[in-house]
């Protein structure tokens, strides 16, 4: 919080969200809000399960043009927000192919960056190409994002019962990149955590829980049932199929196939349903191999 505090530029808001802690944040919350040299909102909510549907709440309340977030394992360096500001208004205009996002680097806790440099032609790079890109070795990373405010109001994150995390990269950023392109700049502008307890480097999972299998799930049907709103190949498409009939044989062969709405709707498309049928049999065997290795 101090972090936000700290930036060069001034003219913005803050929203706080306490998204249902099991920790009492008010005292804290507050003494930062009565010295704070800009706006805060204190979003304060009695249970949220999973960090989307706190953001969901953030993301409606939010007044200004463009918005970032920063999870409990970032720290803005005192340049970020006037950097990524200055970048959005430096950008061109273009009716057929907008911009949905600036994106920058993160530095870790020791000063080195995390990651690979962008290339210098992903800004050059039609958003098909830019996606292929960005899925290379390195490039994948934790990065920070400033994005369009009212493109994320008019796409909330989904709020299915049971599921703890939506997978934001697959729900939300993966979808935008069909029609939408990202500005990439090689500016280090937020300090990643890695060695916290809840960063994405130390929450890798082992052991494969029922909760992620559900989470998965629905991000998998999810992307099969919105299929147009991707730009993605058949061979993705064969992967999400077989993803969704092998989860949910597993699920099943442990009793955690629970009776949620979106469990019970089929998948949409005669195309993924064939493939679907296609894959029973063989998922029917790797279910059982999967929960004796994986679980």
């Amino acid at each position: 919080m101090k972090s936000v505090d700290n930036q060069t530029y001034k003219d913005m808001e803050y929203i706080v969200v306490d998204n249902g802690s099991c920790i009492n944040l008010d005292d804290t919350v507050e003494s930062f809000m009565a010295t704070a040299s800009i706006p805060i909102m204190y979003i304060k909510r009695s249970e949220g399960i999973g960090p989307h549907t706190g953001k969901n709440s953030a993301i409606k309340e939010a007044r200004g043009k463009y918005i970032t977030m920063l999870d409990s394992d970032d720290e803005l360096l005192p340049n970020a927000i006037e950097t990524l500001v200055r970048t959005w208004e430096s950008l061109p205009q273009n009716a057929e192919c907008p911009y949905r996002e600036v994106v920058a680097q993160c530095i870790d806790e020791f000063g080195n960056r995390v990651g690979s440099p962008f290339p210098e032609e992903l800004n050059n790079c039609t958003p098909q190409e830019a996606f292929k890109i960005w899925c290379r070795p390195g490039l994948a990373s934790e990065h920070v994002n400033m994005n369009l405010t009212q493109l994320l109001k008019e796409k909330p994150f989904p709020e299915p019962e049971g599921v703890t995390w939506v997978v934001d990269s697959v729900i939300l950023w993966n979808r935008l990149s069909k029609g939408y392109k990202s500005y990439f700049i090689n500016h280090t502008l937020k300090r990643y955590y890695v060695g916290s307890a809840d960063s994405i480097t130390n929450t890798q999972i082992n052991k494969v829980t029922p909760q992620h299998l559900k989470n998965m799930l629905f991000a998998h049907k999810f992307e099969l049932n919105h299929w147009d709103e991707y730009d993605y190949t058949f061979k993705t498409r064969l992967d999400r199929t077989l993803k969704v009939m092998l989860y949910k044989q597993i699920l099943r062969s442990n009793g955690q196939m629970l009776d949620y709405d979106w469990v019970k709707q089929p998948v949409k498309g005669a195309l993924n349903n064939t493939l679907m049928v296609l894959w029973f049999l063989p998922c029917v065997v790797g279910a059982q191999i999967f929960i004796k290795k994986k679980m």
